[in-house]
């Protein structure tokens, strides 16, 4: 647990830089937030969109660190594909996908749409262990990519 005034690079460091090092090994990783409303989990994960690099977030500093690390070695057979999954009330939702007209109903609270599932489902795969079948998957080279991507899911 990190008090008010922890750094997001010292977050980084500490929980986040090893697991993009095991990733880097060929190791499946994932990295969430999961806590109160209100506990700065979005901003641990996003930083602030467009501000200064100490203020960059989870997504930000692995993703750089990634495209680094993978530049260091000849990766012929590497792709990076970026995805933009909310849970909420146990339903998975592609942020990618603009939810149907009919859907645009709001959440109690100061929430945006929501966006039905359209078909997702988790299922096992024999090469890539649980994955969200149905989920929007683009290919990225760049960590700008990947922000812009961010930023039309956030919509």
């Amino acid at each position: 647990v990190y008090g008010p005034m922890s750094t997001q690079e010292e977050i980084y460091k500490d929980s986040v830089d090893p697991i993009v090092e095991q990733v880097c090994n060929g190791m499946s990783c994932c990295i969430f937030a999961y806590g109160q409303t209100g506990a700065g989990k979005t901003y641990t994960m996003r930083g602030n969109l467009g501000g200064a690099p100490e203020d960059e977030g989870i997504i930000q500093r692995s993703l750089k660190q990634l495209i680094q690390r993978l530049g260091e070695k000849d990766y012929t057979d590497i792709t990076i594909k970026s995805t933009f999954l909310e849970i909420y009330n146990e339903e998975l939702q592609d942020l990618l996908v603009d939810p149907p007209k009919e859907d645009k109903k709001k959440r109690p609270g100061p929430t945006r749409p929501t966006k039905k599932s359209n078909g997702l489902m988790l299922k096992d795969d024999e090469k890539r262990g649980c994955v969200v079948h149905g989920l929007t998957e683009t290919p990225v080279t760049t960590a700008a990519e990947v922000m812009q991507l961010l930023q039309e899911a956030d919509k």
